[in-house]
């Protein structure tokens, strides 16, 4: 039950900071951007993916925050994901509990750069489980204004199952809006933050007799 009143309230969060919060408003231009080229990865997440994902993943009571840090991660000193979620240790970053990478829309879609970019996000869910002792690690992949949602477990030992869990596409000005927040988008924004509250905030450290194993950033460069 306590994590269906956590869902509950940050969807809402989500609707008001979009429809209520004039700050973030401002942020969406009111018609679509005809040249996509001219929106960079910074402008991408800052302008059209925060407001939303923040409301999603960062809450102060659970000292858990989205961080758009674009730094080397603790669990991985060889990758530098554009996002982590992060778990707060008094004043300082402590586990890191998921990881995001943003691509911008081109003409021509770069398979082999989206290709990579999974297996960081694999790489660096895989690391941050066996460091962290965590049951679950979650990452986003942000493609345009299209992102996907993964959740990655380990089932087994030496066993890493990474499950897409959800596809959305972001507004891209405001009068996308009405259309995002459409009863289906919400259902899935719901299932998604409710699988993350299940496994990644609220059980952190899990006892487990194997040792880490290697990194996959060692099969690939």
């Amino acid at each position: 039950m306590p994590n269906f009143v956590y869902m509950n309230s940050a969807i809402s969060c989500v609707i008001y900071d979009w429809h209520l919060s004039s700050v973030r408003m401002r942020r969406l231009p009111l018609v679509a951007i005809k040249n996509k080229q001219t929106i960079e990865e910074c402008e991408l997440f800052t302008k059209y993916f925060d407001p939303i994902l923040a409301s999603l993943f960062s809450d102060p009571d659970r000292k858990v925050l989205l961080r758009w840090s674009n730094v080397m991660s603790d669990e991985n000193d060889k990758i530098r994901p554009d996002a982590t979620i992060s778990k707060l240790r008094q004043r300082d970053f402590g586990p890191s509990l998921g990881y995001g990478e943003v691509k911008v829309a081109r003409p021509t879609i770069d398979n082999h750069a989206l290709c990579h970019g999974l297996m960081r996000l694999a790489t660096l869910a895989k690391d941050t489980i066996d460091t962290n002792a965590l049951e679950a690690a979650l990452t986003f992949q942000v493609h345009g204004f299209h992102i996907t949602f993964f959740l990655t477990r380990l089932r087994h030992d030496g066993i890493y199952v990474m499950q897409e869990v959800a596809q959305l596409t972001f507004p891209r000005f405001l009068e996308e809006l009405a259309t995002f927040v459409a009863l289906k988008n919400m259902r899935t924004l719901m299932t998604h933050l409710l699988a993350f509250v299940s496994t990644c905030p609220c059980r952190f450290f899990v006892a487990r007799k194997t040792a880490p194993h290697s990194s996959l950033h060692l099969f690939f460069d």
